[in-house]
């Protein structure tokens, strides 16, 4: 009995002492959980600060955003085209108002297709890129490739096709070389898109819409068809031109100044007394107590038209349906045929011609 008792004795023991075992390891187990557990916290706290630091890498080392090409400025804001240019081939050739023209062409505008028709008239000035040369009216034929450029403001005639009255058509070549540029350059021979500055020398050739030389000192801050072929890699691409051509001084800053639209703040020189108030110096001369301006400058600046004729040394200008001729030093114009007389005679002054600006501005 007293045997049995011990035995008894002995199996709780075992029980009681095992039992705390296992506790006791229990206990550490779950300790030694805590801890790894503890300790992967304070690594994942440990990388998160690291993920907030500011990266060492220089703004040099740094990849450009893909939207914004290497090496491409995107420029002054207020450089914008001043032109609207198309290219296609003449679909269509009709006669049109006032011996004028009317093509209609298909091509690309804007990155789309389009078919227009655009009226050509006498104030359109046409080139040939074979030849760099003006063309004329006759020249237009069905196939025959073109540029059109006209100002980004002018109306259209919304018909079916849309209607346009282009200020320069250019006849291309086929396998022509030179690349040509239509847009305002300013004083500093850049263009108002800022793709393109002209290294103007003595050996440039330039003439105006009629065919007639123009002054190296004169080309810039007017609106130009430039033909060109090699430029440099710097911003702006620079280049000798091949042939300038000037056009009508109808698209300039002051009139346009974004694609699409004008500034409010824009000054439309439509009146004698504004565009005379703004020639320079040169544009206008004091000679025996009289005024005198120059006749092309401030004509075709209120929407007139000008030619010279060589043989007879006159100057015939077209304003509002009439025709006004007057023939250099000669006191007498004709309008519309019937001769007037003239208080001063027009002349020559470093070959332009000048009259009285109180007779031209009685024309307008």
């Amino acid at each position: 009995m007293k045997k049995t008792l011990v035995t008894v004795f002995f199996a709780v023991l075992l029980c009681v002492t095992l039992g705390s075992r296992a506790i006791a390891i229990e206990d550490v187990d779950n300790g030694a959980g805590n801890i790894i557990g503890d300790i992967g916290d304070d690594q994942a706290a440990e990388s998160s600060a690291d993920d907030e630091t500011p990266s060492t890498v220089s703004p040099d080392d740094e990849t450009p955003p893909t939207d914004s090409p290497v090496g491409e400025d995107e420029g002054p804001e207020e450089s914008k085209a001043r032109y609207v240019r198309f290219e296609g081939v003449i679909e269509e050739v009709e006669d049109g108002e006032k011996n004028g023209k009317r093509i209609k062409a298909v091509g690309e505008i804007t990155g789309g297709a389009e078919t227009i028709s655009f009226n050509v008239s006498d104030s359109t000035t046409l080139i040939d890129a074979t030849e760099k040369r003006l063309a004329s009216k006759d020249d237009l034929s069905v196939g025959q490739r073109v540029i059109c450029a006209y100002g980004v403001n002018t109306p259209a005639l919304m018909s079916e096709p849309p209607q346009i009255s282009p200020e320069v058509i250019i006849l291309m070549s086929e396998n022509g070389s030179d690349s040509v540029k239509i847009d305002y350059f300013d004083e500093d021979g850049i263009s108002s898109d800022g793709g393109l500055k002209l290294n103007l020398s003595d050996e440039t050739v330039t003439v105006d819409y009629n065919g007639e030389p123009v002054k190296t000192e004169d080309v810039s801050g007017n609106s130009l068809v430039v033909f060109y072929n090699i430029t440099t890699r710097s911003q702006p691409p620079q280049t000798n031109p091949v042939k300038i051509f000037v056009l009508r001084p109808s698209v300039t800053p002051e009139t346009v100044t974004a694609q699409g639209g004008s500034d409010e703040n824009a000054v439309e020189a439509d009146t004698p007394e504004t565009v005379i108030g703004n020639l320079a110096d040169g544009d206008r001369i004091v000679r025996n107590d009289a005024s005198y301006v120059r006749l092309r400058k401030v004509s075709e600046l209120l929407g007139a038209n000008i030619s010279w004729n060589e043989d007879s040394r006159t100057v015939i200008l077209d304003h509002n349906d009439s025709e006004y001729v007057l023939t250099i030093d000669e006191a007498f114009y004709t309008a519309d045929g019937d001769q007037r007389s003239l208080a001063n005679s027009p002349f020559i002054h470093n070959d332009y011609t000048y009259v009285e600006e109180a007779f031209l501005t009685s024309l307008f």
